[in-house]
């Protein structure tokens, strides 16, 4: 029935290029079945935050305003692949606490949006030139939310180490992985966006 189901949903989109999704372990060989092909891993993390960061970790990250959006965008559209400007716009305006901005000498040079959550609070897009632009934006949204549970699903990517070890940074500052999963395509691939300078997504129900 799901096989069924999924062959329905991808007849419906017309004239595009790409159908991408996030696969839990149990759907891969489904999709797999299907044509999709794999692109890279997504690890949920998770923590709660147990004490005060210091301000000097989060360096010049600084609240993000409506009128950084056009240098956000800017860093952001070839980093995800496309252009969001409404989605991060929702995103800053829902959760301003989660809202930040790491200035650079041409632009954006990172940035860090999230949102409130039931059981979890959920960190991402982490976006970034470098892993310690992203460890800043990081630590920025974390140092005073004291006791607040957390989620970041960061790309789980094989040049991880050329990027500083990432996930090893996420576990310095009190995360552990939850689960997996896999980010997947089916057809052309024209806009992969580069997953390198991706430190978190915004979530595998958004994309």
């Amino acid at each position: 029935i799901g096989t069924r189901l999924l062959q329905a949903a991808i007849g419906l989109p017309e004239r595009v290029a790409t159908i991408r999704l996030d696969a839990t372990p149990a759907g891969l060989a489904v999709y797999r079945k299907l044509g999709f092909a794999e692109e890279y891993e997504l690890s949920r993390q998770e923590t709660r935050v147990a004490e005060r960061i210091s301000c000097e970790d989060a360096g010049a990250a600084r609240r993000m305003t409506e009128g950084d959006l056009d240098e956000v965008c800017a860093l952001d559209a070839p980093v995800f692949g496309a252009e969001r400007r409404a989605m991060l716009h929702w995103m800053r305006e829902g959760s301003p606490e989660y809202a930040w901005v790491l200035p650079g000498a041409k632009g954006a040079a990172g940035y860090c949006l999230g949102r409130r959550g039931f059981d979890f609070h959920h960190l991402g897009p982490i976006v970034a030139e470098s892993p310690a632009a992203a460890r800043q934006l990081l630590v920025a949204c974390l140092r005073e939310q004291v006791g607040t549970p957390f989620l970041v699903d960061a790309p789980a990517l094989p040049s991880d180490a050329s990027r500083g070890g990432w996930l090893q940074t996420i576990a310095d500052l009190g995360f552990r992985e939850q689960r997996r999963l896999t980010r997947m395509f089916l057809g052309a691939h024209p806009f992969p966006g580069q997953p390198e300078k991706q430190f978190a997504i915004l979530g595998p129900e958004f994309g």
